[in-house]
């Protein structure tokens, strides 16, 4: 393993990569100075070594080489560090987990591939096409998202009929049996068929922001089908261990250290709207010690903020004692006679600046 590592760190430009995170580096004498990723600073005390291939800062103390970087400012653990510095190398590492295989990882690479694809598709439905007008209507008019935010959240719809996504990746070279095991077709009595339809569709990021995922809100009212639809589990998606919304306020959560959890995701995508990004939510779960575990890696608090139903409130206590149990600090949001944070918002936001001054004083 130390070979691969010093590998992968000899094809890497330390100085490059920082400059992804930390666009005030400049040139000062030997060293690159700008303000430090880690904690909020007005003067530059974030110093980069090019010739040792270090950073320092001298602010908060933090400190290491392009891998520790990766790790703290990615919130990774070692490996995911090493495998994305690998990435941006170059070099393909070694695996060594148990029952992995070139196989395993060719079919996780394709069905990434596959979600990105799909969401792409979803969005241009939605934004550009006609068969896109009712979820656009939709989600302008009824949920009042703006198109910069459909945009930073990547929303899109899946069109009303049955072979529209599988149709589209049957022509970028993908297979029927292959797409249902991926969760984005579906099969029933020897039909194969698209798995969303008519529906609002939010894609799922991992932390570094691959699609890996999605959650469909339906928009006919006389739908018999669930509200939401989301992807099963699948080779890329595991529902305990991920939150939606977390790509987009990561450098909202390291930066405020608290997050606000909600029950769904136009709560979400409303409060981002309005400038309040450090808010996820679970997906189809209630909240998990591993999901926990995702957001301590940003965060110190977590501020709930779930529905004011009976159900809600009792998902609330539990989330307290879990949240507790995590080494975190729980606190609960107040929401009065709303029934949840996108009722708040969209009462409550000015017609000028798409602002809530309500929502950020119950925050």
């Amino acid at each position: 393993m130390a070979t691969q590592i010093d590998t992968v760190k000899a094809k890497l430009d330390i100085v490059n990569i920082v400059q992804e995170y930390v666009p005030s580096l400049k040139h000062t004498g030997r060293n690159y100075f700008g303000l430090c990723p880690f904690h909020g600073e007005k003067t530059p005390s974030f110093s980069v070594n090019p010739e040792l291939q270090i950073y320092k800062c001298f602010g908060c103390g933090e400190g290491g080489d392009v891998i520790s970087f990766l790790q703290k400012v990615e919130g990774l653990e070692f490996r995911e560090a090493l495998q994305m510095a690998a990435e941006k190398a170059g070099v393909e590492l070694e695996t060594t987990g148990k029952g992995y295989s070139k196989k395993d990882a060719e079919k996780k690479e394709r069905a990434l591939s596959a979600h990105s694809l799909a969401q792409q598709y979803y969005n241009y439905i939605l934004t550009k096409h006609a068969s896109g007008k009712k979820g656009l209507d939709y989600a302008v008019e009824k949920r009042k998202l703006s198109l910069k935010i459909i945009e930073k959240y990547q929303l899109g719809f899946a069109p009303y009929g049955y072979n529209n996504l599988k149709n589209f990746l049957i022509k970028k070279g993908y297979k029927e049996n292959e797409l249902v095991e991926m969760g984005l077709l579906a099969s029933k009595n020897g039909r194969i068929y698209d798995k969303f339809r008519a529906r609002l569709m939010h894609p799922l990021h991992s932390m570094q922001g691959a699609v890996i995922g999605f959650s469909g809100r339906t928009i006919d009212p006389e739908s018999k089908g669930p509200k939401y639809l989301n992807s099963p589990e699948t080779v890329i998606y595991h529902k305990k261990q991920e939150v939606y919304g977390g790509f987009q306020a990561k450098e909202s959560m390291r930066k405020n250290r608290f997050v606000i959890l909600v029950e769904g995701n136009i709560d979400v995508v409303s409060s981002a709207k309005v400038g309040v990004e450090n808010i996820v939510c679970p997906l189809g779960t209630a909240l998990t010690p591993e999901q926990l575990k995702l957001l301590k890696r940003y965060v110190t608090e977590i501020y709930f903020c779930f529905d004011t139903d009976s159900a809600g409130q009792k998902a609330l206590l539990r989330s307290l004692e879990l949240t507790e149990k995590a080494g975190l600090t729980g606190k609960a949001i107040y929401l009065g006679e709303y029934k949840d944070a996108d009722e708040l918002i969209v009462a409550t936001q000015t017609k000028i600046g798409n602002q809530s001054e309500e929502w950020r004083s119950r925050i």
